[in-house]
């Protein structure tokens, strides 16, 4: 069975086979049932672990064309189970492992990481068709080393783990300290939510190209309350009828409009279709012409 959890970092994932307890990952959250969604990851967890009966927690991904994990396309893996056996074939996942929690019946989370790595190891995953696959790990490379190739490669980040530490469901902890790769770049503001005097949300938008001025998501964090009501008075000075961005966005709920002529420098961990994790950094003293398109990983 896979079991799916949200989180604010992506999709976790535990896949638990023989045993009656609820996998302690999904602890923090009512878990959902996603076996029928990833038919060919239910598949290969049951090929690879050879009956034995285990608890792994780890990631599922679905890579796009540049073999790089694409969250649009696993969102849209989550949202069509009846259409999955299809999916599976078109847009395949892989289940990312990088600890294991039970094994064999014994309780492994109070196990120092470098024994529970240990075991992890020992489950070879022969026969997944690489649908299942261990994150590397390493104890003998400089961490900043580490995270420059990650940065290069346009992945997330890096996490480190204490060799000495123990899995803590759900909880965040010292030992285990998670560093995102940050991008960022300028944003021409189109729409905002709120009311004037104080600021809930800008929506940005790029330029592609074409000259298109392209919806790239909402922003509400990284305001500070002096910004939130800067911007709102600025914003109120240049509103529009109408939407700004070609196509406009779907959620228009409570938007009001304007001429894209504000800039802004905004953080963020990817751009799929539109920005992840986006953090507003302030205005930039650049032309909306200077809001170009970020490439799509």
């Amino acid at each position: 069975m896979i079991i799916l959890r949200s989180s604010r970092n992506g999709t976790a994932l535990a896949f638990y086979r023989g045993l009656q307890a609820q996998p302690p990952s999904c602890s923090a959250a009512t878990p959902t049932n996603f076996s029928t969604s990833f038919p060919e990851l239910t598949e290969a967890c049951s090929t690879a672990l050879k009956g034995r009966a285990a608890i792994l927690d780890g990631e599922v991904i679905v890579l796009a064309r540049h073999t790089r994990p694409n969250f649009d396309l696993l969102r849209r893996r989550l949202n069509a189970s009846k259409s999955a056996p299809a999916l599976a074939v078109r847009l395949p996942a892989t289940m990312i492992v990088f600890d294991v929690l039970h094994l064999d019946g014994q309780d492994l989370t109070t196990l120092p990481y470098r024994d529970r790595r240990a075991a992890l190891e020992d489950l070879r995953f022969t026969g997944a068709d690489g649908r299942i696959v261990r994150t590397p790990a390493w104890t003998d490379i400089d961490g900043s080393a580490v995270f420059d190739v990650v940065r290069g490669m346009a992945l997330e980040g890096v996490v480190a783990k204490a060799l000495t530490s123990p899995y803590q469901a759900g909880r965040r902890s010292p030992w285990w300290i998670k560093t995102p790769v940050r991008r960022s770049g300028y944003f021409a503001v189109g729409g905002w939510t709120g009311q004037t005097g104080m600021l809930g949300s800008v929506l940005v938008g790029a330029y592609d190209r074409a000259g298109n001025f392209v919806y790239c998501g909402r922003i509400m964090s990284g305001f500070t309350n002096r910004a939130r009501r800067d911007l709102s008075i600025r914003l109120s000075e240049i509103s529009c009828a109408t939407s700004p961005f070609q196509p406009p966005p779907v959620d228009k709920h409570g938007v009001r409009w304007v001429t894209p002529q504000l800039v802004g420098r905004v953080e963020y961990r990817e751009y799929t279709s539109q920005l992840r994790h986006a953090a507003w950094k302030g205005l930039a003293a650049v032309e909306p012409a200077a809001a170009h398109l970020p490439i799509q990983l």
